[in-house]
């Protein structure tokens, strides 16, 4: 269903940009409740989506108002709401937004995205990013790519002390020399053929100190005798 749908979202209101004033405005119940309170919060979708801006609070406000009148939703929207959600992992904006779809199986294409980058099944996610129904949608959101990368280095830079050029491509994406850039630019030391990822309280081992703590009254009968 996705198809060429989000189309409209990047061309629409290109011009135009998201106001924090605007949002605040459009989510005090006089306005949110009103006849045109579903179309205020769609158009500062829209703007979120030209501008690179985001809000959860606009997102997920207009999420319930669909819950109360699903005639009302439109898919294209939803997905957009969606695809920003998941730039924001490892945050649960995503996994917020499910829990307000009307019809979870309209968008299992993003939601299969999802699950991908949840598990940490990197490479498959980018082969199916670019082949996904979904894949206009995504290409509108300002930053996605990017966003997913930081995502992946992230989880890098907490499961590993080292790793390979060639994997760690794969899980950004990029080329060896590129993804070297992107390293570099994250404070990692670059060698021939590993990388290697700056030392921090998740990727190294820890020392685990055991206590036991043993009363007097436990040690008596072996002082006594």
């Amino acid at each position: 269903y996705m198809g060429n749908s989000s189309l409209s979202l990047s061309s629409s209101m290109a011009a135009s940009t998201f106001s924090e004033a605007d949002a605040q405005a459009a989510l005090r119940p006089s306005v949110y409740y009103g006849p045109d309170g579903a179309q205020r919060l769609e158009d500062l979708v829209r703007k979120q989506v030209s501008s690179g801006s985001y809000s959860k609070d606009v997102n997920l406000g207009l999420l319930k108002l669909y819950q109360f009148e699903p005639d009302q939703q439109k898919a294209d929207i939803v997905t957009a709401i969606l695809v920003m959600a998941m730039m924001r992992l490892p945050d649960n904006d995503f996994t917020a937004c499910l829990y307000l779809l009307v019809d979870r199986e309209k968008f299992r294409a993003l939601i299969d995205l999802a699950d991908l980058l949840e598990t940490g099944h990197f490479a498959q996610f980018w082969a199916l990013r670019n082949t996904s129904p979904a894949k206009a949608a995504i290409d509108a959101c300002r930053g996605f790519d990017d966003a997913i990368r930081g995502f992946a280095m992230s989880l890098a830079e907490a499961t590993f002390q080292t790793v390979s050029r060639t994997e760690l491509s794969a899980m950004v994406s990029l080329s060896p020399d590129a993804t070297a850039a992107l390293c570099t630019s994250r404070g990692w030391t670059v060698e021939a053929a590993v990388l290697r990822a700056p030392l921090n309280e998740f990727n190294q081992a820890k020392e685990k100190e055991i206590k036991e703590e043993i009363s007097f009254s436990q040690l008596a009968p072996f002082v006594m005798h």
